[in-house]
């Protein structure tokens, strides 16, 4: 849904001048085209790598899990960092900071919601015997009726 906003966006008339005013050819830079015409005007791949990280940052700070996902936070702000110096240099300019703010404010008002229901979240499981500490299941294994030690 977020990306139709994008595209719908990059329709947009003052975003169609401001690209033709630029000399900016987005059909060198867009895999996605309609009738040989590219889809958007502005590049979907930055509004998909911002939607990702917008998401994944908000759940991984409200449930206090910075540290566990480093390395995937570090992974997802390096995508999005090449992915826009690249669209910035070779296609959109200064039009890629459109998708980058409309992919991160669509994460994350994906993630709010969704809220408690993300399965991103260990969350405790009434039925079995397992519970969730600091992001971690812990479950009581029962062999021959007697609660197995690890």
């Amino acid at each position: 849904m977020s990306s139709l906003i994008t595209i719908g966006v990059s329709q947009m008339e003052f975003i169609i001048q401001g690209i033709k005013d630029a000399g900016i050819n987005m059909s060198e830079c867009s895999l996605l085209t309609l009738n040989d015409q590219p889809l958007s005007n502005l590049p979907l791949s930055s509004h998909t790598f911002a939607f990702i990280f917008g998401y994944f940052i908000f759940v991984i700070v409200t449930n206090k899990l910075v540290v566990k996902n480093a390395l995937l936070i570090s992974i997802v702000t390096i995508l999005v960092f090449i992915d826009m110096v690249y669209n910035f240099n070779s296609c959109a300019q200064q039009f890629v900071l459109i998708p980058l703010i409309i992919g991160v404010f669509s994460g994350v008002l994906w993630a709010i919601i969704i809220g408690k229901r993300n399965q991103m979240i260990p969350q405790e499981d009434k039925a079995s015997k397992c519970s969730v500490s600091k992001g971690m299941y812990k479950c009581k294994i029962k062999r021959t009726g007697q609660v197995v030690k690890a």
